[in-house]
């Protein structure tokens, strides 16, 4: 869920934008899960805190599986009266997508598995942009996975929300485990955490 606490929270969340007193509100924290979400910008002239990025949270075995943290909500001017549900709203985190099956195989003309946060909102006059939401997990076990080059995708958007007095902050990438049995070939971005399971063990 978006956050307007500056600070982040526990769950990779972004912290949001403060609302300002005759001011220009700041940008919301980006979202986290595998990497940090970036902190929010900031109009210079207005001495602003901007919204924390998200930490990130599990581990890379992805022992636990997590949604990618949302990202903050953008700051806004204490004279702002522009309805805060159409700017400034922090971007979803990524889902969660499990896949298990005897065969996994990509379709490489077509086929992809993506699971990505959402971009934040654009600011408005003295309504910060909101950050994006960070990146889900993807966890694809199978005797055997045939994966291509960079179909599995769980990278963070990199396009940031923008307003003059505060941009959004981008967020964090996501995690992705293979575990098989037989054989693995291709490759994740970001990189996997990959695991052959052993008949027995």
């Amino acid at each position: 869920n978006q956050s307007r606490s500056t600070a982040s929270n526990l769950n990779g969340g972004g912290g949001g934008g403060p609302r300002e007193k005759n001011g220009e509100g700041t940008g919301g924290g980006g979202g986290a899960l595998g990497t940090p979400g970036q902190i929010g910008g900031n109009n210079p002239s207005t001495f602003s805190v901007s919204g924390l990025g998200g930490n990130p949270v599990g581990t890379a075995d992805m022992a636990q599986i997590f949604f990618g943290g949302g990202g903050g909500g953008g700051g806004f001017g204490d004279a702002e009266a522009l309805p805060v549900s159409i700017y400034g709203n922090g971007g979803d985190g990524g889902g969660i997508i499990y896949i298990g099956s005897n065969e996994i195989k990509i379709n490489q003309t077509s086929g992809k598995i993506i699971s990505q946060g959402i971009k934040g909102q654009d600011g408005y006059g003295d309504i910060g942009a909101a950050g994006n939401g960070g990146s889900g997990s993807i966890y694809l076990k199978g005797s055997v996975l045939d994966l291509g080059i960079n179909y599995v995708d769980a990278l963070a958007n990199i396009i940031s929300p923008t307003n003059t007095s505060g941009g959004g902050g981008r967020a964090g990438q996501g995690r992705v485990k293979f575990e098989y049995y037989q054989s693995l070939t291709g490759q994740s971005n970001p990189g996997a955490y990959t695991s052959q399971i052993v008949e027995g063990k």
